[in-house]
C-alpha cells in the first residue's frame, strides 16, 4: 500500500536526520517508525490492564501496616531436604 502525506521541510529534516544516524534511508526509517507504533498501539490495552491491576493491589493493601515476613537469603541443605533421611 502506498500513503503520500504532506510535511514540513523541518519535520522532513528532522526525520531524514534520524533516518542517517540509523543509517537507512528516510522511507525506511518510516517504515520502521509506523511498524512500532502500529506494535504499540496493539500493546496499550495489555499496559492498562496491568497498570489498573497493580492500582488496584495498591489501594487493597493501602495502610496495612503488617510487615512482611522475613527469610533467609540462602537455604541450607537440611532446609531444603528435611523431608528425607
Amino acid at each position: 500500500m502506498t500513503v503520500t502525506i504532506q510535511l514540513q521541510d523541518q519535520t522532513v529534516e528532522a526525520l531524514a536526520a534520524q533516518a542517517a544516524v540509523r543509517g537507512i534511508s528516510l522511507e525506511a526509517y518510516l517504515v520502521d517508525l509506523a511498524k512500532t507504533h502500529a506494535h504499540e498501539a496493539q500493546a496499550a490495552p495489555i499496559l492498562d490492564a496491568v497498570r489498573d491491576f497493580d492500582q488496584t493491589l495498591d489501594e487493597l493493601f493501602a495502610g496495612d501496616a503488617r510487615p512482611l515476613p522475613s527469610f533467609p537469603l540462602s537455604y541450607s541443605r537440611e532446609d531444603i531436604y528435611s523431608d528425607r533421611d
